[in-house]
């Protein structure tokens, strides 16, 4: 905008100088040239100014990413989980800094091998539930319980490995399908690719695509559809 309108007012300048017969036609022309020619490093550096405002927003999030103190561990982890029974117990939660809890006492209890969806208006507490499932915080009150045991006595790790989150929007690199998925796990072999792959269906569209396994998938996964970018 700031450009356009720089230009614009060159533009006019100049016309009205060959108006008055001030400046010739060669002039005026080599005039808007130079303008445009200086125009455009302007342009870009008001480009780049905006572009670090934004990335100065984004450090200071990863700042208080890193600033968060870990979640305590309990002294003698339990590190297996026999079950992938859920179930919340009158969970009251309520975020860091927040006014008033995202969860009040809440109850429900999904059942191992069932599928549960958790259906409800923006804000009610929906994201929340699975956040406090993979302990990303600690409620403030009641049990939450994972293969019957406290998430607050599980071992992160053990917690995590039963847990698979798939974001709405999901970003993958511009490389092979294998190695987006061994960015999880750099050291899975290939029976565990080959089962984590059956495992979310993503068998079907391997074997669709032209070079299997070793098929770039594109920036941010543009190649694939989003439901198939979804299952990587």
């Amino acid at each position: 905008g700031v450009i356009m309108a720089g230009f614009i007012a060159v533009l006019a300048l100049t016309a009205e100088l060959m108006i008055s017969g001030r400046v010739e036609t060669a002039r005026a022309i080599a005039l808007l040239v130079l303008a445009a020619r200086f125009l455009e490093p302007l342009g870009n550096l008001i480009e780049l100014i905006g572009a670090l405002r934004a990335l100065r927003n984004q450090i200071a999030r990863v700042e208080e990413l890193l600033s968060t103190p870990p979640l305590p561990v309990p002294a003698e982890p339990v590190h297996a989980i026999t079950d992938a029974g859920v179930e919340f117990a009158n969970v009251t939660f309520t975020y860091p800094g927040g006014d008033s809890p995202a969860l009040h006492e809440v109850s429900l209890h999904c059942r191992p091998g069932t599928t549960t969806a958790l259906v409800g208006p923006s804000g009610s507490g929906k994201t929340t539930v699975t956040r406090l499932i993979a302990r990303f915080f600690d409620i403030d009150s009641g049990e939450l319980r994972v293969g019957g045991v406290d998430v607050r006595r599980l071992d992160p790790a053990a917690l995590l490995e039963e847990i698979a989150i798939v974001f709405q929007d999901v970003y993958l690199f511009d490389d092979t399908i294998e190695d987006n998925l061994r960015l999880a796990r750099p050291e899975a072999t290939w029976d565990e690719l080959r089962e984590a792959a059956t495992a979310a269906r993503l068998d079907e569209v391997i074997e669709r695509l032209p070079a299997g396994w070793n098929t770039r998938v594109g920036e941010g996964g543009a190649q694939l559809s989003g439901g198939e970018r979804q299952r990587v």
